[in-house]
């Protein structure tokens, strides 16, 4: 890594994974070794913001590695949906991927003050599409794009407001802009909150950014649930 050679991504994911609440980390590198993300499968014993916290104290006083915490990411799920963190072993164990939500297309049209967006999803072969409108401002036009890819995921599962858009966040990471999304996950009488990002990607429209960074957050949540259910 950039800031200390001699570290290596696993060692940093065996000290996150110690961490009390913390199941599983994900930590990803840059060409140069510098860390752009780190991926923490957590349970709801522990708020998000104090995981935040022990991350970065852990491996700045193990390593001395700094770590932003817009670069930490963090999905949270009931103790009885966690997978079970198999021994590492010579044979490796092949699990069937649970089911993605994809984004095939986002469309806006800006009438005067407002704009309207609407956005299609794949889903397990099937096609989703969700609307919403807001003001043409930057903040409304991001809120739209979240709240339209909402849409569409409620539309399908028939559960209207299960799902609600916390924050939407523009962010510069590594030299990148980047848009970061806090969705709130309504389980029961539980409120879990999923974080998701994406880069905004060379001749695409921020909303394009803000659906990805949405479906990145849910996507984690489809992928844990479907492995537990697997088990």
């Amino acid at each position: 890594m950039a800031e200390n050679a001699t570290v290596l991504t696993s060692d940093i994911e065996r000290l996150i994974s110690a961490i009390a609440g913390v199941s599983a980390s994900k930590v990803v590198t840059d060409d140069e070794g510098r860390i752009v993300e780190i991926h923490v499968l957590a349970d709801t014993s522990r708020s998000p913001k104090q995981l935040v916290r022990d991350i970065q104290s852990c491996t700045m006083a193990a390593f001395g590695v700094p770590v932003d915490y817009k670069t930490i990411s963090i999905a949270q799920i009931q103790r009885d949906m966690e997978p079970t963190v198999a021994v590492a072993s010579p044979t490796p164990t092949v699990i069937r991927s649970a089911p993605r939500l994809l984004l095939a297309a986002t469309s806006v049209r800006v009438d005067h003050a407002s704009v309207e967006t609407t956005v299609t999803l794949s889903f397990d072969g099937q096609s989703l599409e969700g609307q919403a409108r807001g003001p043409a401002s930057e903040r409304g036009r991001r809120t739209a794009a979240a709240a339209a890819c909402l849409e569409a995921v409620h539309a399908y599962f028939g559960a209207d407001g299960l799902l609600q858009v916390l924050e939407i966040q523009k962010n510069r990471i590594a030299g990148l802009d980047a848009i970061d999304a806090a969705v709130a996950f309504q389980d029961g009488d539980r409120e879990l909150v999923l974080l998701g990002s994406s880069t905004i990607r060379a001749g695409v429209g921020e909303e394009d950014a803000v659906v990805r960074a949405v479906l990145d957050a849910l996507n984690r949540m489809l992928g844990r649930a479907g492995r537990a259910a697997q088990e």
